[in-house]
């Protein structure tokens, strides 16, 4: 006849010695070595509208003509505010807003990026994204996600 063990008491000499060979162990050295500094160098300044709260920022150059020789160094830039939201296209060097499409006042916008010939813009906290064409800024679609970490 066997013995019934309770499952309980093996676990306390395992734990035991779990932590001494863990205290045995040996721990790295402290890196007792100065952090390294970096600079920075300022190499051009843009003229920007100080009324748009930036949220979203992409770079890019658009080409026209009958070999796509002129070309314009403009950013996409997606602005948040409380009924003030604007999805814009602006010229790299004056600073000029080329194109402006508003965002409904119920959406506050946030980041946004170029895929292809088109623009995507997102929202905070409400999910929905909207979708741009490019260079004239129609929105051609919205999506509302499917799944959202706001709990």
């Amino acid at each position: 006849m066997r013995s019934k063990r309770d499952p309980h008491l093996l676990v306390l000499p395992l734990w035991t010695v779990f932590l001494l060979v863990g205290a045995a162990q040996r721990c790295p050295a402290q890196n007792t070595d100065e952090p390294e500094l970096y600079g920075y160098e300022v190499v051009a300044e843009y003229p920007h509208d100080p009324y748009a709260f930036t949220q979203g920022l992409e770079y890019d150059t658009l080409c026209s003509g009958a070999r796509n020789t002129a070309c314009t160094s403009v950013f996409w830039e997606s602005t948040g505010l409380n009924g003030k939201s604007s999805m814009r296209m602006v010229d790299l060097e004056t600073g000029k807003v080329l194109q402006k499409t508003p965002v409904d006042s119920q959406w506050f916008g946030e980041g946004a990026t170029r895929f292809g010939d088109k623009l995507y813009q997102i929202t905070w906290l409400t999910s929905q994204g909207f979708m741009y064409s490019i260079p004239d800024l129609k929105q051609c679609d919205l999506h509302r996600s499917v799944s959202s970490t706001r709990r």
